[in-house]
């Protein structure tokens, strides 16, 4: 295979989720296809790989959707799909996801971490804590309020980039 074309859509990356003020759509379309070529270079790194957002979903190599390795690129594309790591978040996103916790990469294999905690004493507070590589947590902070949380959470890094636990 000479070359990999994947075209994706707004509508399918989105198409019938709810509440879409809780997604940076640009942002999150920006990740995707950053994702998706790393991907598809990792798995065909011979292949000359094009990734574009458009008006439509769909995927050719050496310029045709009849090619017996389409599914083969289909099943990466699934993938990175369903790995929903390439979901980007809008302010109001992060703050209704914020009793789930939230996470985000500082870089330096840094991650800084939001969560809602209960303290000793049963008051409900937010607690910011930066992690690197599996040693234990070196920083944590306290908020008693979600408002000093998000502006915590803001100072640290772009709304779009606080991932949620899962992703």
């Amino acid at each position: 295979m000479d070359t990999i074309r994947v075209e994706f859509s707004e509508d399918g990356l989105f198409g019938g989720w709810e509440n879409m003020a809780l997604y940076d759509v640009e942002a999150s379309k920006a990740a995707y296809g950053e994702l998706l070529e790393a991907e598809l270079r990792s798995v065909f790194g011979n292949a000359e790989i094009e990734v574009v957002s458009g008006i439509n979903d769909r995927v050719r190599i050496n310029e045709t959707a009849d090619d017996p390795d389409v599914p083969a690129v289909q099943d990466v594309v699934s993938e990175v799909y369903q790995d929903y790591e390439w979901v980007r978040y809008t302010q109001e996103g992060v703050k209704a996801n914020l009793s789930e916790g939230l996470w985000t990469p500082l870089g330096d294999g840094v991650i800084c971490g939001m969560a809602e905690v209960e303290l000793d004493d049963g008051t409900p507070a937010y607690q910011m804590t930066y992690l690197k590589g599996e040693n234990s947590p070196y920083d944590t902070t306290t908020f008693h309020s979600i408002e000093d949380a998000l502006w915590a959470m803001e100072q640290t890094a772009d709304w779009s980039d606080w991932r949620t636990q899962t992703d």
